[in-house]
């Protein structure tokens, strides 16, 4: 149970490094250059990829496994959150009207939920106990 306890918070350190990588992106994007937050939250979704795949591989999960089977689980896992990521940024700001920072925020929780469970079960199989 410790350990587990442990590997969460692991997660959310890198969840949360990979985290602030996209925001800082969307948040250039939107306000400093006048990028569409639906386009803005897809490219900063795309370049924080490699922050969270290292991160958990190596210092969440600790998986000895070979990186490219992982790597391609990993993509198809951050194909479907970054379709979420997508639903969830339009949710907030196109149909609720709320800013893209709560956007932002929606974004981070839903994809942190979702990604724990798919990524401890199906992608890092050669992790540590």
């Amino acid at each position: 149970m410790l350990a587990e306890l442990l590997r969460i918070a692991r997660f959310g350190l890198v969840g949360g490094l990979a985290s602030a990588t996209y925001a800082l992106i969307v948040l250039v994007l939107v306000d400093a250059m006048a990028m569409n937050t639906s386009l803005a939250s897809v490219l900063a979704y795309l370049l924080a990829i490699p922050v969270s795949f290292f991160g958990q591989k190596h210092f969440t999960f600790g998986s000895s496994a070979a990186a490219r089977g992982e790597f391609a689980r990993f993509l198809i896992v951050q194909g479907v959150s970054l379709l979420l990521s997508l639903v969830v940024m339009r949710a907030v700001t196109d149909w609720l009207g709320w800013s893209h920072r709560i956007g932002i925020l929606a974004v981070i929780i839903v994809i942190a939920v979702v990604n724990y469970g798919i990524m401890r079960n199906l992608v890092f199989l050669g992790r540590k106990p």
